[in-house]
């Protein structure tokens, strides 16, 4: 190949040089191609960085892109789709309506539409318009939407992108994914989310909002924070975590479970927490902030609280219940409470306690004790209060009770069923007083020697003084009693039963261990009879042709008994007192519940024909509802109405509290007093035999004292008079009658004589307040009183107006501002009295003025007005000079 390319050195010059030429050019022309291709390798390398940079330029794009481009993430989102698209719109907006009436709005930047009607929504505004109230509404705004519509104009809208519901009542939601459902008006958000309403805000890992229901439960990861004000500025006076929560914007009720913690912050350094499976937290209103009122914990309570001097104080119990403004905890279920002194605590021990933490008071119910370092009682109930450094100060112990003190060389115990001690500031007792089967132990310590132990009982009572240094001084008895008892041992507040019937069927459960069912039939009967006597408690006796009672799991307890028709109930009380007596109820069907604990009645459901009595007092619904606990019948359906021999009462709504004698009542609230007589002669109407009526929104009746309180819009009559005020208060013992707020008023004629003829002209008058006396027949109006009759007019401040038993005007005295206005004459005065039987006016001021259209005026000390005679007599007298006085008579023009 050389060959052809260099020519032989014996040619010519010319082809010499030539050669030479070509020579270089053809290695240039080499090492040209030897450095292409040398740096081959280098291009190709760069090359495929820039490649692999643009790769993952895109790639970071797209990451990104995906990241700030909103998915649709949430559950149930739909799988299937039309993707033929019929039409894309910018700018879009659509108005719902329903018979006239706006339903929602829809707004946003771009509506895709596809063919099956459903739409892809970019910058989505949505307005869902209140059918109540159209100016009211929810306002929902996303990045992204799929909107699908559904029957009777309702839609589920998928929510994407910093989604925000704004419901009508100040409910702001924040979230990323959410499923908002028209139908139902609900919204649910699957990932986690933030929200507030007004000082409340909180956040949690998934909600699904109730929006008509004004209602939104959060799920795992819940927090509830209560700020000072609603800027959210400031630490947090309480923190709620928990695993679940309900908040319910109507009650201001907070429900939680799955694991709870709640901190409420106090004063100087103080604060409480409280820990739980499953809590509810009432707030209450405090203007537009909502502030933690109430607390009610269950399942494995925990609590602790420090006190502003910082002692602290932790409790244990099943269930609790804690009100913060008072401070007070009602606990149940194995309570352990520690307080005090750290290295020497108080503990305390009940299966219910009531404990106040402000008065350091205590009550405890079931397994009670408070052990202390050398000092203890226990008991079945103990009402104790406590020192200032959480030591015991004295204690009422009833039930087992028990009291011990530990001394150097001996123990003192003293039990007895009734237990009341009392301890020194060095808190050793200093007093005992035991009662009923009372018995005292002094045991010697084991390394005391030649000292014997000592016991003393008694069936009445034994009272222990002690000294100063806690040893015992002397011991007093007397007496002895005794008490036995069917319910459950310990506890006082139980109750023995007895079924009976001429067929009675058994049924166990299947271990054989435990009755889980029991039929009665024929004359069945059934007796509660409750072991403590008092005037609360009641022996029950239910009578019906068959009964049929399920029982608790274990114990062989009733936990429900059914009767069939007809039914009939009859309470007894055990410790008979004045106003209480046997109480009647029949029904159709009737079901009682029972407590587990106790075995007392709980609850009586009486269905059909229901009617329940007691002495005088009757009441009858539809259904009537009787819960032990509180002694309430609640009469319910079918016009509910409450009588007795003076009055009868109608209302949508009864409660009768059996325990205090009241009743209340609520909406369309109508009572009958049969006759003013019946009423005690306590309302201001004189038509004898004639019925009285009063309606108003609400009414409060007080049995035993014989007051009943109706309000809002109180309204009573008979015939054409009557008596209008906000409210309306009848008490028949004290023979008087209230109207307060706007009174107007229409009671009573006055008699005019005019020409020789005497006429009876109605009177009306107004006032702030009203009071009519019985015994004194007297009507006492107060506060801007304006008296019309006819077409003469009296204001004052007061008056008081004293009538016969016909109604009629006797006399009336008008004190402060007095103003009296005819036709062509005006009075004034400090004091005016009128005569009705002489129809003579006497009007007193500093000065008093007539003045008349006609004859002129006139002024004076005193000016008397004879209606009769026309005539006007001034008599000019002072307090500083009664001697010195002026007259002047003259004749009034008749028209």
């Amino acid at each position: 190949m050389f060959g052809t390319v260099f020519p032989d050195y014996n040619s010519s010059s010319r082809m010499r040089e030539r050669g030479i030429d070509i020579l270089a050019e053809t290695e240039a022309n080499q090492l040209r191609a030897y450095n292409f291709w040398a740096k081959l390798p280098k291009f190709v390398g760069w090359t495929a960085v820039a490649i692999a940079v643009a790769s993952l330029l895109v790639a970071f794009f797209l990451i990104f892109r995906s990241r700030t481009q909103p998915e649709f993430r949430m559950k149930g989102f739909p799988t299937e789709l039309s993707k033929d698209l019929v039409a894309d719109v910018s700018g879009y907006e659509r108005t719902e309506f329903d018979a006239g009436t706006r339903k929602y709005y829809i707004k946003a930047d771009r509506a895709r539409t596809f063919s099956d009607n459903h739409q892809e929504l970019e910058t989505v505004f949505i307005e869902v318009f209140d059918p109540q109230n159209p100016e009211r509404s929810d306002k929902i705004k996303a990045e992204k939407a799929v909107y699908i519509p559904q029957e009777n104009k309702n839609f589920i809208a998928y929510l994407a992108g910093n989604v925000k519901i704004v419901s009508r009542d100040d409910l702001v939601i924040d979230g990323d994914q959410v499923t908002y459902s028209k139908a139902d008006d609900t919204a649910a958000i699957d990932e986690p989310l933030k929200f507030h309403r007004y000082n409340i805000s909180g956040r949690a890992d998934r909600a699904r909002a109730f929006i008509t229901a004004k209602k939104i439960e959060l799920t795992s990861n819940v927090e509830v924070l209560q700020y000072p004000n609603a800027a959210f500025s400031g630490e947090p006076k309480a923190r709620l975590n928990s695993g679940y929560a309900s908040y319910d914007q109507s009650s201001e009720k907070i429900e939680l479970g799955e694991g709870v913690r709640v901190f409420s912050k106090g004063d100087s350094g103080s604060g409480t927490t409280l820990e739980s499976v499953n809590a509810m937290i009432q707030l209450r209103i405090a203007g537009e902030n909502r502030e933690l009122a109430f607390a009610e914990a269950k399942n494995n309570v925990r609590i602790e609280s420090v006190a502003t001097d910082q002692t602290k104080t932790i409790i244990t119990a099943s269930t609790a219940s804690y009100d913060k403004p008072a401070d007070k905890f009602d606990l149940s279920g194995g309570i352990k409470i520690q307080t005090g002194d750290n290295n020497k605590p108080t503990e305390i021990e009940a299966n219910s306690a009531f404990y106040d933490q402000k008065a350091l008071h205590l009550e405890l119910l079931g397994g009670a004790g408070i052990v202390q370092p050398d000092v203890s009682v226990r008991g079945e109930k103990i009402s104790a209060n406590l020192y200032p450094q959480r030591k015991l100060k004295d204690a009422k112990v009833t039930g087992n009770a028990y009291a011990m003190q530990s001394e150097a060389e001996r123990t003192v115990e003293i039990t007895a069923s009734e237990l009341s001690v009392a301890y020194s500031t060095r808190f050793l007792l200093s007093a005992a007083s035991a009662s009923s089967n009372a018995e005292a132990v002094l045991t010697p310590k084991e390394n005391v020697k030649d000292y014997s132990r000592a016991s003393l009982r008694a069936n009445r009572r034994i009272d222990v003084y002690f000294s100063n240094d806690g040893s015992t001084e002397k011991m007093i008895t007397e007496g002895r009693t005794t008490l036995q008892m069917d319910a459950p041992s310990g506890r006082p507040d139980g109750a023995n039963k007895k079924v009976t019937a001429n067929i009675l069927r058994t049924f166990f459960s299947s271990d054989g261990k435990n009755l889980s069912r029991a039929e009665a039939e024929g004359d069945a009967e059934l007796v509660v009879e409750p072991v403590q006597k008092t005037p609360e408690n009641y022996k029950t006796t239910v009578s019906a042709p068959r009964f049929e009672c399920s029982f608790y799991l274990s114990g062989n307890n009733a936990r429900q008994c059914d009767a069939s028709a007809p039914t009939k109930t009859v309470r007894i009380p055990l410790i008979p007192t004045e106003g209480r007596g046997q109480q009647v109820l029949t029904a159709e069907t009737l079901s009682a519940t029972f407590v587990e604990s106790t075995r007392d009645l709980d609850v009586i459901e009486a269905a059909g024909g229901t009617k329940f009595s007691e002495l005088d007092r009757n009441g009858t619904a539809n259904r009537i509802s009787f819960t032990n606990s509180d002694g309430i019948v609640r009469l319910r359906d079918g016009e509910p109405t409450i009588w007795d021999s003076r009055a009868r009462t109608k209302a949508r709504e009864i409660d009768w509290d059996t325990r205090s004698q009241r009743s209340y009542l609520r909406t369309n609230v109508s009572a009958t007093y049969y006759s003013p007589e019946r009423a005690s002669g306590s309302v201001p109407f004189a038509a004898t035999g004639k019925p009285v009526f009063v309606t108003s929104d609400k009414a409060e009746i007080d049995h035993r004292a014989e007051i009943a309180v109706f309000s809002g819009n109180a309204r009573g009559w008979q015939e054409n008079n009557y008596v209008r005020a906000h409210s309306l208060t009848i008490n028949q013992k004290e023979g008087r009658f209230d109207a307060e707020g706007d009174v107007q008023s229409l009671l009573y004629d006055v008699k005019r004589t005019e020409n020789g003829k005497t006429t009876s002209v109605p009177v009306s008058a107004a006032a702030a307040g009203m009071t009519y006396y019985r015994e004194k027949r007297l009507l006492h109006y107060e506060g801007n009183v304006d008296v019309r009759q006819g077409s003469d007019r009296i204001t004052s401040q007061t008056a008081d107006i004293y009538l016969n038993d016909r109604n009629e005007i006797e006399r009336s005295e008008f004190n402060g501002a007095v103003s009296i206005t005819q036709p062509g004459r005006k009075a004034s005065a400090d004091y005016a009295l009128y005569n009705a039987e002489k129809e003579f006016v006497i009007l007193r001021g500093r000065p008093a003025r007539v003045s008349d259209a006609v004859q002129g005026s006139s002024e004076g000390g005193e000016i008397q007005m004879d209606l009769r005679s026309n005539r006007v007599v001034n008599e000019g007298r002072s307090k500083d000079n009664s001697s010195g006085r002026t007259r002047s008579v003259y004749k009034m023009k008749v028209n």
